[in-house]
């Protein structure tokens, strides 16, 4: 018969190996901190997921907000044979902006006086890697060229793609109509400004962004934030003579 007893010295050792050092449960507090953020910023995520696929409901009868700018081809243009063919490459170059009034102005100061200056707008210029992925054809891209921009500060340029024949195109100024709206959810809404106010009030998304920098990211530079950093080299390697 086994004897299931123990004697003081090992009830001892067995009862210190249950106890956790400081510096153990410091570390397990820790990461119990770590992991409950991170599942915060999951169930964030997951919420804004849910959100987006609620779609959108009609709008009936339709508002007008505001007004709405873009491009269109000329009369001219439009009527013409090529009409089609400039058409397509508008639609891909198209740019809108949107404004309280018809007269799409700002107000700015110019010495010491308050004045209203056009708002500027332009077609988009798209960079070498985004104007392949717009796919153009060959006759289309004939329409651009390729030319450099001097940012401030900066020797090299970046360089962009620009329509060469841009009076084909005039601004046309519309009522910008609603006719549709977002649906939404009380619980979803609650639950997401309930943890952006634990984050924010607690400052933790600094610290959410230094938890992703060191643990998703393999090559992590100060300067860059995406080029790996450049290790210490030794003068002379070992077994060598110096």
């Amino acid at each position: 018969m086994m004897d299931y007893t123990t004697t003081a010295e090992e009830s001892c050792s067995l009862l210190s190996f249950r106890i956790r050092s400081p510096r153990s449960r410091k570390h397990a507090v820790r990461e119990d901190r770590i992991k409950q953020l991170i599942s915060l910023q999951r169930e964030e995520r997951y919420l804004d997921k849910l959100n987006r696929e609620l779609g959108f409901e009609p709008l009936d009868p339709p508002i007008q907000r505001g007004f709405e700018r873009t491009y269109a081809l000329r009369e001219d243009v439009a009527r013409s044979v090529e009409g089609p063919f400039y058409q397509g490459i508008l639609n891909r170059i198209n740019t809108k902006q949107y404004h309280p009034y018809r007269h799409f102005k700002q107000k700015k100061n110019r010495k010491g006086r308050k004045i209203y200056v056009p708002i500027e707008q332009s077609l988009q210029q798209p960079e070498p890697c985004s104007f392949r992925k717009l796919a153009f054809t060959e006759k289309e891209a004939a329409c651009f060229e390729l030319y450099p921009f001097y940012a401030k500060g900066r020797v090299t340029p970046d360089w962009y793609y620009r329509f060469r024949e841009a009076w084909r195109f005039v601004l046309k100024v519309r009522p910008h109509m609603i006719d549709k709206r977002k649906v939404e959810s009380v619980w979803i809404e609650s639950r997401e400004q309930e943890i952006e106010n634990y984050l924010r009030g607690g400052r933790l998304r600094c610290k959410l962004a230094r938890l992703k920098s060191w643990r998703g990211t393999r090559y992590h530079s100060k300067e860059t934030g995406k080029y790996p950093r450049q290790r210490f080299k030794f003068r002379y390697k070992p077994g060598e003579e110096q």
